[in-house]
């Protein structure tokens, strides 16, 4: 983007002063981009939604976000209003949105951080807390319980003979021996996995993050000071994000368990958590190991920080070489 475009965008924004300065921050996967703005002592970040994002959604996670932000007290990075009174404007055929810029930084690996974990916990139970109160009282199925069956049904929604043929065709040096530790520590998983999307009862549904990985929660030491990128939310199980954020975070079970207990401090959690939240965990563990298999490999997808990306991929595949017996325990409440 040139010097015209940012100007014609942060123009339509009353809080950004003279003489902005815009640098392109290096975001995750989703698709989006983010530039963060500085001028006049002031930081904003602009965003770009990922493509082909409608403003309908748009509209609705706005909507979300703003009543989240102002009933739970989190530094949400909630949208700001241009001087139209909109939250989101149109440029070059994409949607964007202007925050504030939130202090802190990621985690940038998995910790055993007892601390680190219950804050980020504590803060997705008052996340949860305040979202129960947005829609009314919903029981049902997960609808991304409903979506995993089917992908563990159909054989995860990649032929066997497809899959076969991408391990063995892959050519890069990095990726193949990759691809190969996924093509043989996968298969015990699948009847795992089936059984436990089978036995996820249904259970409270509201709206949820999704993809609450840790990189996109901001910490200043032990504070979380910001939660960003909100393009996945939708009305769905709890325990999605709980097995999401645990799973992305906290890298044994001591700190997967302080974690859990800090959540429990104001959310209660029973037996049928305990089996959605494993269940979520297991089959999230052999998907994403088999996607980015896919988008590496068969798709030979690019990606801004492609190390970054293996190194997503690597974690997967520690889990996946694991096996789903190291998971076990999430699925028995008594043991927590």
């Amino acid at each position: 983007m040139g010097t015209t475009a940012f100007a014609d965008i942060l123009a339509r924004y009353p809080r950004i002063g003279a003489a902005p300065v815009a640098r392109k921050v290096v975001g995750g996967f989703s698709g989006g981009e983010v530039w963060r703005i500085d001028s006049e002592g002031a930081s904003h970040a602009l965003r770009r939604w990922p493509d082909g994002s409608r403003p309908s959604r748009v509209d609705e996670v706005h909507s979300v976000l703003t009543a989240l932000a102002s009933r739970s007290g989190l530094p949400i990075a909630a949208p700001l209003a241009a001087r139209d009174g909109s939250r989101w404007t149109w440029w070059g055929g994409d949607i964007w949105e202007l925050t504030r810029w939130l202090p802190g930084e990621p985690p940038r690996s998995r910790t055993t951080n007892p601390a680190l974990v219950a804050a980020a916990m504590r803060g997705l139970a008052a996340f949860h807390s305040a979202a129960r109160g947005l829609t009314p009282p919903a029981f049902g199925e997960s609808p991304s319980i409903v979506e995993r069956r089917g992908l563990a049904r159909d054989g995860i929604a990649w032929n066997a003979s497809t899959f076969e043929r991408a391990v063995a065709t892959a050519r890069d040096p990095q990726l193949a021996p990759r691809a190969e530790r996924v093509r043989n520590a996968a298969p015990p998983w699948l009847p795992v996995v089936r059984a436990d999307l089978d036995g996820a009862h249904a259970g409270p549904l509201h709206w949820i993050l999704r993809d609450v990985w840790r990189s996109n929660l901001l910490f200043e030491g032990e504070r979380l000071s910001g939660w960003i990128d909100f393009d996945a939310m939708r009305i769905d199980s709890p325990s999605a994000d709980i097995a999401r954020l645990l799973g992305s975070l906290a890298s044994d079970r001591p700190t997967w368990q302080e974690g859990l207990s800090a959540y429990r401090e104001s959310v209660a959690l029973g037996a049928d958590d305990a089996r959605r939240i494993l269940a979520f965990q297991r089959s999230g563990v052999l998907f994403s190991a088999i996607n980015w298999l896919r988008w590496l490999v068969a798709e030979r997808r690019t990606f801004d920080d492609r190390a970054a990306a293996i190194r997503r991929w690597d974690e997967w595949i520690g889990d996946l070489e694991a096996g789903p017996a190291a998971f076990a325990w999430i699925g028995d409440r008594a043991g927590w």
